[in-house]
């Protein structure tokens, strides 16, 4: 995944803060993932998909070696890594609509 520095024709929330974009201001835009501040694209600590805490990245096993702007929307923090499987693709539904499954 690559993201591409733009500015923002439509206004956006970020997918690391959840705070607006507004329509002018220089983002960062992936397809299919979302936009973020440019501020944001350096942080590395990412929000856990189930509470939104902050997922603990400095006490990651895989910190080292992990690609956060591919990873960041899946993370759990460590309380809600013992969450069921259901739990965890409910979550991941909830922030992407797209993949929820049509019964």
């Amino acid at each position: 995944m690559s993201w591409v520095k733009l500015r923002m024709k439509f206004p956006g929330k970020c997918i690391e803060c959840s705070k607006p974009l507004k329509t002018g201001e220089v983002g960062l835009w992936s397809k299919g993932v979302g936009v973020k501040h440019m501020d944001c694209s350096d942080n590395r600590e990412i929000p856990c998909i189930v509470c939104g805490k902050p997922a603990g990245c400095q006490q990651c096993e895989v910190f080292e070696k992990c690609n956060a702007q591919k990873v960041s929307p899946y993370c759990l923090c460590f309380d809600c890594s013992a969450i069921s499987l259901n739990k965890y693709v409910t979550a991941v539904s909830k922030k992407f609509s797209v993949l929820a499954t049509q019964d």
